[in-house]
């Protein structure tokens, strides 16, 4: 977290975070992450942190309603998550966290939204991936949606069940000590 975010900030994060883990109502993760939201900008951050805080809240929310198959209340948090993380981008290059800010809800949407939706933006997210882990190679989330990356499609569209489980096995390995919560819940 920047240093400049309220430790009340911080611990209304981790809250929401939980919540979406532990399967709280969608409403309520949504009432949290407005709540976060507005907190947030009234705090004295930088733009690229702002973004970046943006970017999480709102993919947190975002899969509190997928989970709940609630397409039309989740599509508009990942496609705002999505949104932030281009401000970052444009704010500060595509930064290893940058690039995983936005592959992750972008390859939510690619499952949410229609077929030409998936045909274009569905192969940036291991793209994203990898140009993260290119500066980053053990940055844990990279990995995942590398692996993410060749699990979901179809072979013609470039899956590779065999490379996936292969991925996925590698970050079991880079985490011997155990996963984070994040990775864990992913």
């Amino acid at each position: 977290f920047p240093p400049a975010l309220s430790e009340s900030a911080v611990q209304a994060f981790w809250v929401l975070r939980d919540s979406v883990y532990n399967g709280v109502g969608p409403e309520s993760v949504d009432a949290q992450a407005n709540s976060l939201l507005k907190s947030i900008g009234e705090q004295q951050l930088s733009a690229n942190d702002r973004a970046l805080l943006e970017a999480r809240i709102a993919y947190l929310a975002g899969r509190a309603w997928n989970d709940q198959k609630n397409k039309k209340k989740a599509a508009p948090w990942f496609e705002r998550a999505v949104d932030a993380a281009h401000s970052m981008i444009a704010l500060g290059g595509e930064t290893p966290t940058a690039l995983v800010a936005l592959a992750e809800p972008l390859g939510e949407l690619s499952l949410l939204k229609d077929l030409g939706f998936l045909i274009s933006n569905g192969p940036k997210v291991g793209q994203y991936a990898n140009k993260a882990l290119e500066t980053e190679p053990k940055n844990i989330k990279a990995w995942l949606l590398k692996a993410s990356a060749l699990a979901y499609p179809p072979t013609v569209w470039g899956g590779n069940y065999r490379k996936a489980l292969e991925t996925y096995a590698t970050i079991l390995t880079m985490a011997e000590p155990g996963l984070p919560k994040d990775v864990l819940f992913d």
